[in-house]
């Protein structure tokens, strides 16, 4: 697999774009999601880095990192990629379940096994039929219940991908776990635990609110903004600090800046592309199906259209 958890900036964002892409490119696609059992703790990290530096060959330990790491060229419309011991393996169902069954083979080869409870699988629900069921076996689907049906879907690197039902009743979720640890966090903000005999009490408390919850909208202080506070102390409280604000901006406020901004800073490496050095650098999920869907040399040096070949080709219905 190409193993985008370790040392590749934006790895997980990567991965979720990625496969999100590759089921968008050819909804006819698959993902089979897995888990490596204790993969993470098969060793201790010493250990490890110890017996790789008497290696010769690995004595470098960022060199065979690196080695790891390099993608190889995918010939067909299938790839697998990893973020350290989860894995998604996406492509037609037939070969898909096929090189699944093979991935489990090479991986006991090198004493390492799946873990079956993790492992689940998706596909659009209209390539949902009696051959896919047939094909994956014992693999569950992933499904959610909602108002007593069931929906289906798959979250990779935390991000819900599937229905529309099963997204919303995911992020909602959530939302209800994240406002319980918001809650947890409300009743632990008292400055009077948290001293310094510098600093007031009052601004231990700010320090502890920009801190823990600058990225936590909707909450300040255990007080829910939108209720309790005046559109215009609402807006002050957005302003930036060297404004005399208090620097707090809402989810909503953030939402399409940071979904465009991570969008470009990991579609982009995801396909082959040439650098201002005419070098190629190996994309990190390169698909038939995704470099079609975004254009083949869409993100060569110099870049100058990035987004025509999709916006052009795009299936608007």
């Amino acid at each position: 697999p190409v193993q985008n958890g370790v040392g590749i900036k934006n790895g997980s964002s990567i991965t979720a774009f990625g496969v999100q892409a590759a089921l968008d490119a050819d909804p006819s696609h698959g993902v089979v999601k897995g888990d490596l059992m204790n993969g993470f703790n098969e060793a201790e990290r010493q250990i490890m880095l110890s017996e790789t530096k008497q290696e010769d060959t690995l004595s470098n330990t960022v060199v065979f990192m690196q080695a790891l790491l390099e993608p190889s060229g995918y010939e067909v419309d299938e790839g697998l990629t990893a973020i350290v011991d989860d894995n998604y393996a996406i492509g037609p169902p037939r070969e898909l379940f096929l090189a699944n069954k093979q991935f489990a083979i090479e991986l006991k080869e090198v004493g390492l096994t799946s873990q079956p409870t993790k492992a689940e699988c998706y596909i659009d629900e209209a390539y949902c039929n009696d051959e896919w069921h047939q094909l994956r076996g014992d693999i569950p689907e992933g499904t959610l219940e909602v108002n007593g049906c069931t929906v289906r879907g798959t979250v990779v690197c935390n991000i819900p991908i599937g229905t529309p039902e099963y997204i919303s009743a995911y992020l909602q979720h959530k939302l209800e776990k994240i406002t319980k640890v918001n809650n947890n966090i409300a009743t632990l903000l008292d400055p009077g635990r948290w001293t310094h005999p510098d600093i007031p009490s009052r601004r231990m408390l700010w320090l502890l609110i920009l801190m823990c919850l600058q990225f936590k909208a909707q909450t300040c202080m255990g007080v829910n903004i939108d209720t309790a506070w005046s559109d215009f102390a609402k807006s002050w409280l957005a302003l930036p600090i060297r404004f005399k604000g208090m620097g707090i901006r809402d989810a909503a406020d953030r939402r399409f800046s940071q979904f465009i901004g991570r969008a470009v800073q990991s579609i982009i490496p995801l396909l082959d592309r040439r650098d201002d050095n005419n070098n190629i650098l190996q994309g990190r999920l390169h698909l038939p199906s995704i470099a079609n869907l975004f254009g083949e040399e869409s993100f060569h040096h110099p870049i100058t259209n990035p987004w025509e070949h999709m916006l052009t080709n795009i299936n608007h219905t």
